[in-house]
């Protein structure tokens, strides 16, 4: 009888160590796939900068009102259609900062970046007259980090 005891004592401890092994592993694994979404959302973002960039610079007219607004034009410097060309294309920046800012608040990217490129042009007069306007179309807590990361208040 005391064999059967020592035996199930045996089996018990080896049944133990393979859910402790196999707790391991599933863990190992998470760690693994945290990584493998962490590297998709980083090359997200990168392919996201690249085809806003690609697509500013393919275009003359839009590297001529980038260009003016990196020069210190306002507003009033430009026609209706060049405004509202512009302000999609800040819209287009912002979106992709706000994709940032939630993957770094979700913890999926660790950058103290999150708002990166485009930092000229959004510190720029026009971006700066723009605000109140862009500020509705972002969410209000993405809105309050910004603000505070541009100095815009």
């Amino acid at each position: 009888m005391s064999e059967k005891k020592d035996h199930r004592g045996v089996r018990e401890s080896v049944a133990a160590l393979g859910v402790i092994i196999s707790l391991a592993f599933v863990g190992y694994e998470l760690r693994q796939n945290n990584q493998v979404a962490r590297a998709a959302a980083v090359q997200t973002i990168s392919d996201q900068s690249i085809e806003v960039i690609n697509t500013f610079i393919s275009d003359q007219e839009s590297v001529r009102l980038l260009s003016a607004v990196l020069d210190g034009a306002t507003e009033a410097d430009f026609t209706a259609v060049e405004n509202t060309k512009l302000r999609l294309m800040f819209l287009a920046q912002l979106r992709i900062a706000e994709s940032r800012y939630r993957q770094a608040e979700l913890g999926v990217v660790n950058d103290p970046t999150i708002f990166g490129g485009a930092a000229a042009t959004l510190r720029s007069p026009y971006f700066r007259g723009r605000w109140p306007d862009l500020r509705n179309s972002v969410a209000p807590d993405f809105a309050a980090t910004f603000e505070i990361e541009y100095e815009l208040r």
